[in-house]
């Protein structure tokens, strides 16, 4: 079975940065097949103004690997969604991404992002997906494949 994952803006961020590393082994994933990336349009937007504001040497390679990891862009989540997930993600732009992961379908939502996500049980409890660190999704995914 693919796994449907969404990878927070952090994530790609920093797959484009490192050549190693678990953000990248996850792109590297994706592009042979054996999960699918989803990123909404907020997070291509901000990975895009964040290398060129914070790595515009490797900005090139950005299109390069979202095409290379056969990346799924879906629409910024409806007002609706984002309004639902409000009150526990009061940040406004966590809650779209959030969203937007509610609304792509997803068995995973995968974020560097401690703070809002990654240490917040209230999020986690409120969502029928995972939300897990790079690390952590790639040690899942290990061991769902040798289950």
């Amino acid at each position: 079975m693919v796994r449907r994952v969404f990878v927070d803006s952090n994530v790609i961020f920093s797959a484009v940065l490192s050549k190693s590393g678990a953000p990248r082994r996850i792109l590297r994933l994706a592009a042979g097949g054996v999960i699918h990336l989803f990123i909404s349009q907020q997070v291509e937007q901000e990975v895009r103004r964040n290398l060129k504001q914070k790595a515009p040497q490797v900005v090139h390679l950005y299109p390069l690997l979202l095409q290379e990891a056969n990346i799924i862009m879906v629409r910024d989540p409806s007002e609706e969604t984002v309004r639902e997930v409000l009150p526990y993600v009061r940040y406004l732009p966590d809650a779209m991404i959030l969203a937007a992961t509610k609304e792509a379908e997803v068995d995973f939502f995968v974020t560097g992002d401690v703070k809002h996500f990654l240490s917040a049980a209230e999020v986690k409890n409120h969502v029928a997906f995972g939300i897990l660190s790079p690390a952590e999704f790639l040690q899942r995914l290990e061991s769902s494949q040798t289950s």
